[in-house]
């Protein structure tokens, strides 16, 4: 009896043991779940405000590249509002008189910004919330082509101004569309502005014909549907966030058609040699052609764009329904690399996973030491705790990257140096895939500074292959070498002093060394930080400066004249003065067939997308966020246009 009663009591506190440890791990994870969404959320305020505050530098820090940056260069060639520095303020994009939003902190005066490759705010990023670890990568969209604007892109001969795909205009048109107006009116895309003429036309028609006047009949659905307008052509009325807007789509020519079909066709075989340089092959050994490709994607669009309803690509994602787009493909040849283990790629740097379980790549001829860098880190944790995690920390002889809250969690970039001696900063290799070619929010503008190689060799569609591919890698390697260092006199050596000086063309300067401790000053007080949460407005004045690498970028496209230099030998193909203007553009000068090919880029972007995974510091649950914003600099707003997470 004993015996049974024992055991009976046993099972009882067995059981309630039982249930009390799987309670407790159940509470512990909804916890860490409910933590990890809480981080999210905060370090997506982090992220608007580090493009807040980026472009408040851009426009508010006029240094040495402040000529540059405020349009007092060289007229750009193609911009939307004639407006010198190409930066346009007025994009085209779905947007709305309300909705959610983080407003600047002050208005800056300028509509004039610059983003670039090695920008800090495209730095791989960590930012601690508690104990919740939050990984951040962060694109902007015009670095890459949108579907939803796929045939705007590729400029044909005889293009001398931008085509929006709704309808042409010109130049004075796009200039007006934005000078002279309220700032409410200028508030207003083009596209908006060209749809509204449009209706306005239609609606004038109406009055003087009549309902019977219609095209085909159909009078009433012309005039009363939003989504059709015969001026136009087939639109659809779609809803973003919570906004109703208008997604008009004219037919393009077939000469566009084929036009764009060549570019994103060798937009794919640029990705593929970039990932076969970088040793990313696909493991299933299958040979995929990027003529097949592109004409399937080119088809797709047409078929999704044409639609009668929900005619706007909202996803990129959509691209894996289309046959022969295979995961590898869309996702890129990423490598099985175990814990542990690291994968070799050839060219100076291997692939390992990180704490996050992604693959990440380190290079391998670093001078920095790990063990020292986990000491800074264990010091910034320590200091963090005990002053806050907002504090400025540049008394503690911290250099202004980590000093600095907003850009304290960012990565340093490679720094190598050439067979000259000069410094460039290193690309880190990984595996990119469609996905990183296409985006569905952007301004339909590829920006310059920041479209990685394959989209540029893209846009060349006037140029040859080996025209193409060596003015594109031209391109890429010069936005990733240090700008020169600005002389008194204002003139510009490309190398050594026994080299010609390169003409001014507008392009930034850095300050020379033994000023850049003088002026560090100035850029802290100009420093506006004062939109992140928790940040003491008193102490702004003090504050470690911002500081991007100083890289080279364009701020217009004369510049392009230097990207493989100015000593006129066999090298310097990209000169002005290589042979007589003409205006044909086949036989025209390389320059001039580049400038035509890149004549609808931009020098600053509008729409970013950002990768957020949180991660708690005991436990293997990642939740991921996706973040979508528009950073509106007329309205003076960063406004979110999708956001999302999930576990995964």
């Amino acid at each position: 009896m004993v015996l049974v009663v024992f055991v009976i009591l046993y099972l009882v506190v067995y059981q309630l043991h039982f249930s009390t440890t799987m309670e407790a791990k159940i509470a512990q994870v909804r916890y860490g779940e409910a933590e990890s969404s809480s981080a999210l959320h905060s370090v997506a305020l982090y992220v608007m405000t580090i493009l807040v505050e980026d472009l408040k530098e851009d426009a508010g820090g006029q240094s040495a590249t402040g000529a540059a940056a405020a349009g007092e260069g060289p007229r750009p060639v193609g911009k939307e509002a004639g407006k010198a520095g190409g930066k346009e303020a007025g994009m085209a994009g779905p947007e709305g008189d309300t909705g959610t939003f983080t407003p600047l902190a002050a208005s800056s005066g300028s509509s004039q910004w610059v983003d670039y490759l090695n920008e800090n705010i495209f730095k791989d990023n960590r930012q601690q919330v508690g104990d919740i670890t939050v990984k951040i990568r962060l694109v902007d969209g015009e670095r890459a082509f949108d579907l939803n604007q796929l045939f705007d892109y590729p400029r044909l001969e005889g293009d001398a101004v931008d085509e929006s795909g709704v309808a042409s205009v010109s130049d004075d048109d796009l200039r007006s569309a934005v000078e002279g107006k309220s700032d409410e009116a200028a508030a207003l895309s083009l596209r908006d502005k060209v749809v509204e003429k449009s209706r306005q036309r239609r609606a004038a028609g109406k009055d003087k014909e009549g309902a019977a006047g219609s095209k085909g009949g159909d009078a009433a659905a012309a005039t009363g549907a939003e989504g059709e307008d015969p001026a136009l052509g087939t639109a659809a009325s779609t809803v973003v966030g919570e906004y109703e807007i208008d997604e008009p789509f004219v037919m393009p020519v077939p000469e566009r058609i084929e036009a764009t079909r060549t570019m994103v066709e060798r937009a794919v075989e640029g990705m593929f040699s970039v990932n076969e340089l970088n040793g990313f092959l696909f493991p299933s050994g299958i040979k995929y052609s990027a003529s097949e490709i592109a004409s399937s994607i080119i088809q797709y669009v047409l078929e999704r764009r044409q639609q009668p309803f929900q005619n706007r690509i909202y996803l990129v994602t959509e691209l894996l329904n289309i046959p022969g787009i295979t995961p590898e493909v869309f996702y890129g040849p990423i490598p099985f690399v175990p814990e542990g283990e690291e994968f070799d790629t050839g060219t100076g740097f291997v692939l390992r996973r990180d704490d996050f379980g992604e693959l990440m790549p380190e290079y391998l001829y670093g001078t920095d030491d790990a063990q020292l860098r986990e000491e800074e880190n264990l010091r910034l944790r320590e200091l963090e705790s005990q002053l806050g995690q907002f504090a400025d920390l540049a008394e503690f002889g911290f250099d202004p990257m980590k000093a600095n809250p907003l850009t304290r969690g960012m990565s340093e970039q490679v720094i190598d140096m050439d067979q000259d001696g000069n410094e460039y900063v290193l690309e880190k290799p990984f595996p990119i895939g469609l996905r990183d070619l296409f985006t569905t929010w952007s301004s339909g503008k590829i920006n310059l500074n920041t479209a990685p190689y394959p989209v540029i060799y893209g846009l060349l569609v006037s140029l040859s292959i080996d025209e193409a591919n060596l003015v594109a890698l031209d391109i890429k390697d010069y936005r990733n070498r240090f700008q020169q260092e600005a002389e008194e006199e204002g003139v510009e050596k490309v190398g050594g002093s026994d080299e010609k000086s390169s003409p001014d063309l507008g392009q930034p300067k850095r300050q020379k060394k033994d000023e850049t401790k003088a002026s560090s000053k100035d850029a802290m007080a100009s420093s506006s930080l004062g939109s992140l949460a928790g940040m003491d407005p008193a102490a702004l004045d003090e504050l470690a400066a911002y500081e991007d690498v100083e890289t080279n970028y364009f701020t217009s496209l004369e510049q392009l004249e230097l990207v493989d230099g100015t000593e006129g030998d066999a090298s310097d193909r990209l000169r002005k003065d290589e042979a007589v203007e003409r205006v044909d553009v086949e036989q025209d000068t390389l320059l001039r067939r580049v400038q035509h090919d890149l004549g609808g880029c931009v020098f600053g972007s509008s729409y970013f997308n950002a990768e957020l995974r949180a991660k708690p510091k005991q436990g293997g649950a990642v939740k991921v966020g996706h973040l979508s914003v528009r950073r509106d600099t007329k309205r003076k707003m960063v406004e979110v246009l999708m956001w999302k997470n999930f576990q995964k």
